[in-house]
């Protein structure tokens, strides 16, 4: 699983084209991935209309700003 690291500010990920929609998630709706503000985890959407493709252009834009990392969900 990814998450943005904790000693990032969530606000700085707007610039990446993510908005608050409501008090549980950031969403970049172009890019059709989520982020739960309080645990941080990424969630990537697929599309209906454009069957297995994903623009993930954003998220490797994330991760290139080294504000994301990888945790183990069994812990």
């Amino acid at each position: 699983m990814l998450k943005i690291k904790e000693l990032v500010e969530l606000e700085d990920i707007e610039k990446f084209g993510f908005n608050v929609v409501d008090d549980d998630y950031i969403w970049n709706e172009e890019a059709n991935i989520s982020i739960d503000r309080y645990s941080r985890k990424i969630y990537v959407y697929g599309e209906d209309d454009k069957e297995d493709y994903q623009d993930l252009g954003v998220l490797y834009d994330l991760i290139k700003a080294d504000l994301v990392e990888k945790v183990d969900e069994s812990k």
